[in-house]
């Protein structure tokens, strides 16, 4: 197709100026972009929905038009890198390109999200209602990764009220999107409301309550006791 040879040359030439070889017209690309979007939309979803859950390579294609190359370039570097790549810095590239896989693939109109998407964000948003309840759990290495405390900005290491109010702050930043992307009803405000109540309910009764002695109206006398 034309406008995918016009998109990539474009874009080969960005990175290697010194070929010499004239680039397309900014009309041109802008023309191509807008004839694959529309003929490539489906399959643009279905490639960054793979991404984002499953880290699938992309396509170069969908890598450079969504802007994720430089990462997940940076991403194949360090796997290749040995067996022991840096951890931290692993961690953090897959959280990036997750959420901006994720982002994109929301940002195309007119197309249904898979199942296995949606269902896969909906494992993360119990898993968000489950910290802000109990902020243990960002402890539990079975069901809570680091990527996902990372992806979320969740500190592990913060107080159990921190950890539990950056838990709150994501919860409801992905029941949004969770509305927009789907149409329901959003639970955010009936959830948490839930979660107050019951901690008021728990703090009524573990409330130490006063002791009240009993008062004696009419108190024996202490009177001399009679002699024989």
């Amino acid at each position: 197709m034309l406008a995918m040879h016009t998109f990539m040359r474009d874009a080969y030439l960005k990175v290697y100026p010194e070929s010499k070889q004239e680039r397309p017209s900014p009309e041109e690309v802008r023309s191509s972009v807008r004839i694959l979007d529309f003929h490539r939309k489906e399959s643009d979803v279905w490639e960054l929905c793979n991404l984002a859950v499953y880290l699938m390579p992309p396509s170069r294609y969908v890598a450079l038009r969504y802007g994720l190359a430089d990462d997940y370039d940076r991403l194949d570097r360090l796997h290749r890198s040995g067996p022991e790549p840096a951890y931290d810095e692993g961690v953090a590239l897959e959280s990036r390109l997750c959420r901006n896989a994720e982002k994109a693939a929301e940002s195309i109109g007119d197309v249904r999200l898979p199942d296995f998407y949606l269902e896969k964000l909906n494992g993360e948003l119990e898993n968000l209602g489950r910290i802000a309840a109990s902020p243990d759990a960002v402890h539990d290495i079975l069901h809570i990764s680091p990527d996902f405390l990372t992806k979320y900005g969740i500190d592990k290491n913060a107080s159990a009220t921190e950890r539990s109010c950056q838990a709150e702050k994501a919860y409801r930043e992905l029941d949004a999107r969770f509305v927009r992307m789907t149409g329901r009803r959003p639970y955010a405000d009936e959830f948490f409301a839930f979660l107050r109540h019951g901690k008021e309910k728990v703090a009524e009764v573990d409330r130490p309550r006063p002791v009240h002695k009993p008062i004696l109206r009419n108190p024996p006398s202490k009177g001399r006791k009679m002699g024989i």
